[in-house]
């Protein structure tokens, strides 16, 4: 799983089938904005800040 950051957007990338659904229902149940790619499994996150976004996936 790789974290990269582009002009405040978040990206998060590398990850398998089962990371992807894991991380997804997370930021459900948090209440976070996000946009998915299904086709290569990232996820896009805006106004949340990267520290947050850290802790979280600590916790998968």
């Amino acid at each position: 799983m790789k974290l990269e950051i582009c002009k405040g957007i978040i990206i998060i990338k590398g990850l398998d089938w089962y990371e992807f659904h894991e991380v997804v229902l997370k930021f459900m149940d948090k209440k976070i904005n996000f946009k998915t790619y299904a086709k290569n499994y990232n996820i896009e996150i805006s106004n949340i800040g990267i520290n947050k976004i850290k802790s979280l996936l600590k916790t998968i």
